[in-house]
């Protein structure tokens, strides 16, 4: 099992873009993302991106919503493999009308290699 830190208490009230993650075994990884926001009046927007190039982005489903993102609630949230079919992962944060607060993301990750 090995660990990425996406967010470290980033500001929630502009966008923010992490560092973009390529798996050492290309797609076959399962994963268990948690984040968690701080001091916010909103309700931010996580959206974990995927690309075939690091060019091209989209946006992996909530399966629960059937939206493109994560809604950040009081509670932490978790997000569990998605059926990543990308090269490349990155998560993006959208404020949502947030104006404060911060936000913090983790990924626990585990490859076949």
């Amino acid at each position: 099992m090995r660990t990425l830190l996406f967010f470290d208490n980033v500001d929630a009230s502009v966008t923010q873009i992490s560092s973009e993650f390529t798996p050492d075994c290309g797609q076959d990884i399962s994963f268990l993302i948690q984040a968690v926001k701080t001091g916010t009046d909103g309700e931010p927007y996580l959206y974990i991106e995927e690309s075939v190039d690091g060019t091209v982005w989209s946006p992996m489903t909530n399966p629960e919503t059937c939206e493109g993102f994560f809604k950040l609630t009081d509670t932490v949230t978790g997000i569990k493999d998605n059926h990543f079919m990308g090269y490349v992962m990155r998560l993006r944060l959208e404020p949502n009308d947030n104006t404060t607060g911060t936000v913090w993301a983790k990924m626990n990750y585990r490859t076949k290699l």
